[in-house]
């Protein structure tokens, strides 16, 4: 039982797309509803200071949400991030996983103290991968698929 979530380029750009999509999807509601509701249409110079979240928000979101590397052994989860280093997890370890919403989580460790979670956005690693770590947790730790959230830890 060995594997890791690949990136592709491809997924990559599936990834990015889906969040450039989400941002215009808001902002266009937004300029219809400003423009319609309060009579108020933006300027050219306000749409394109939206050349800044369009930038940042991509970058950000790639930082904290896609490993550098997610891979899994008969041992346990090895992640390394950007910025928080690398992390292992053995099998014990994992408490809780599921998606609380947009990101899919993974929480290793004691609930208080040493804890991690890590929120990953699964957009951005091809689907087979993706498929190959939920089978994994779905057929090995069904009972750990936490059914709601409180902040960053799971619920049964």
């Amino acid at each position: 039982m060995r594997g890791q979530l690949e990136k592709t380029p491809l997924s990559i750009a599936t990834g990015l797309g889906t969040v450039l999509a989400l941002l215009s999807f808001v902002t266009v509601a937004a300029y219809f509803f400003e423009g319609t509701v309060h009579h108020n249409w933006w300027t050219p110079h306000y749409i394109l200071s939206f050349a800044i979240p369009f930038t940042v928000v991509p970058v950000i979101q790639y930082v904290l949400f896609v490993p550098r590397r997610l891979a899994w052994d008969d041992d346990g989860l090895e992640v390394d991030t950007w910025l928080g280093g690398n992390f292992r997890c053995s099998w014990s370890q994992l408490r809780h996983w599921g998606s609380p919403g947009i990101t899919f989580t993974l929480e290793c460790g004691s609930l208080f103290g040493g804890g991690r979670s890590f929120q990953l956005a699964l957009n951005y690693f091809t689907p087979e991968s993706v498929k190959a770590l939920r089978d994994l947790l779905n057929d090995n730790f069904p009972d750990r698929q936490a059914t709601f959230w409180i902040g960053r830890h799971g619920v049964n």
